[in-house]
């Protein structure tokens, strides 16, 4: 029997312990975090966590339930995106 994984509601620091590669900043004036890895997680919305996560690198938010990106625009140094198996009705912000 699979174990069922628990919808995870993003709200501010919520996604902290998603965060992985701690890296000096480009200015090194501080230090953030690079990777955010919340795959099949039954994200539903990243609107509310767009401040803690705009600095990252590489996010792969694989297999859940997002159907609106738009708040991923705010992501300027994303290099890396990985957004399969979801329920995405637009990708106007990449044109």
């Amino acid at each position: 029997m699979s174990e069922e994984v628990e919808k995870l509601v993003l709200k501010p620091g919520a996604v902290a312990q998603y965060f992985s590669n701690f890296e000096q900043s480009a200015d090194g004036e501080s230090f953030l975090y690079t990777d955010l890895l919340l795959p099949n997680r039954k994200v539903e919305s990243l609107a509310k966590t767009m401040d803690e996560v705009k600095e990252v690198r590489r996010c792969d938010l694989t297999a859940n339930n997002i159907s609106d990106i738009t708040s991923l625009k705010d992501m300027q140094n994303l290099q890396y995106l990985n957004l399969a198996k979801n329920k995405i009705k637009a990708l106007a912000i990449f044109t």
